[in-house]
């Protein structure tokens, strides 16, 4: 018989969305594009605010923090990668120790989604405006690369889902190709070789929106009998989304868990609990015990209802 949870061994970890159009990104914070502008508060003494940032390798971020009027705060920014270590920024904060802090062009030294920490120097607190930059490549070339006879030759670039890509692959020496296809960072075609254009030595695709999840995209070359050079050119034109400015709510709080005691035989159980500031469409994972419990959506305010499809949605 599999041991059952009791509730008092959760004491859960809430990671909380702030609202919809501010969803977690993988767990790291609130997601932040180019242009937004958001408000939020350092509440107490040893309170950090976590932003996540998709960023490609090559790609930079600028980041300027502005405490409230009024208030104590000293803001700091400290920055870590996609494997959760921490980059030294400290030569790219300008005026450290003020209400006014800013990381300048921070480059990125890999693709994946890193974490921007903000919080109060020496237990400062008080609220503070985060305004974020985000410049990532748009175009990716290379000249006389290789296709091995009866081989692949892997191509990668950058991308996100709505974006829009052109690809130019010109045959430079060498039989045609035998095979071109774009794969997602998930391994799925977003096109194969019946969706290019050829003229002469010119293969071509225009303007195809991409369906992918942000990272590391692959245009892959198929060899033929013989090997063939090529020359490629890979263009991104990003989602245009709206900029960002609002005001973040406060941090949920847990007041009570009903039942005391979850079957983790069951499918379906359901688990409440009441607090403040759950905020309706809301993400949220509840961990304790070595359990983890992932993907589960907020569905009012004040009241988060979880109810794992199966065994499997716990995580160990």
């Amino acid at each position: 018989m599999r041991r059952q949870l009791p509730v008092h061994a959760l004491l859960p970890v809430l990671l909380l969305s702030f609202a919809t159009a501010t969803a977690l990104a993988n767990g790291v914070g609130v997601l932040s594009r180019h242009g937004d502008k958001l408000t939020a508060v350092i509440s107490e003494d040893g309170d950090e605010d976590a932003f996540a940032v998709e960023l490609a390798e090559g790609g930079n971020l600028s980041v300027a923090v502005k405490a409230a009027k009024g208030v104590t705060l000293i803001p700091t920014i400290r920055v870590f990668r996609p494997d959760g270590t921490e980059a030294d920024v400290t030569a790219l904060i300008k005026k450290p120790g003020t209400p006014k802090p800013a990381l300048k062009k921070f480059l990125a030294d890999r693709t994946g989604i890193f974490k921007v920490l903000i919080a109060g120097d020496g237990g400062t607190t008080g609220g503070y405006t985060a305004i974020f930059k985000i410049k990532n490549p748009k175009a990716y070339k290379e000249r006389a690369v290789t296709v091995p006879a009866g081989g692949t030759r892997e191509f990668e670039f950058t991308a996100a889902a709505g974006a829009l890509m052109t690809v130019i692959v010109k045959e430079k020496d060498g039989p045609e190709l035998a095979g071109l296809r774009v794969l997602d960072p998930d391994g799925g075609e977003e096109a194969a070789v019946a969706d290019f254009t050829r003229k002469n030595t010119k293969l071509s695709l225009k303007k195809l929106p991409l369906t992918g999840p942000f990272g590391t995209f692959v245009l892959e070359l198929g060899g033929a009998a013989g090997a063939t050079t090529v020359d490629v050119i890979v263009k991104v034109k990003p989602l245009k989304t709206a900029k960002r400015k609002e005001t973040l709510p406060p941090e949920a709080t847990l007041a009570s868990l009903a039942p005391g005691v979850v079957r983790q035989e069951g499918v379906g159980t359901v688990l409440a609990l009441s607090g403040a500031n759950f905020l309706a469409g809301s993400t949220a994972a509840v961990s304790g015990d070595g359990v983890t419990v992932t993907g589960v959506v907020v569905e009012e305010d004040g009241m988060l209802l979880l109810a794992p499809a199966s065994p499997e949605d716990l995580v160990r």
